[in-house]
């Protein structure tokens, strides 16, 4: 039952493509990175990894400062 609630809402799983009502192609892939320079890239990777680098530093900070303070 699961399945068949879920492929009423997301006609992908029942292998159809969603044809728009304009007669246009397939919509644009979600997430297309084949046409993007080098660049381009560095800056999207930048963009997806800064934030877990400061999470990984506030902890770092965090865990030097209670080492700091038992001595």
């Amino acid at each position: 039952m699961e399945w068949n609630a879920a492929r009423l809402k997301f006609p992908l799983l029942t292998g159809e493509k969603a044809a728009s009502a304009a007669g246009e192609s397939s919509a644009p892939e979600a997430f297309p990175v084949g046409n993007r320079s080098f660049g381009e890239l560095c800056k999207l990777g930048l963009a997806l990894t800064w934030p877990l680098v400061l999470v990984a530093l506030a902890a770092l900070g965090v865990l030097v400062t209670i080492l700091l303070s038992h001595r």
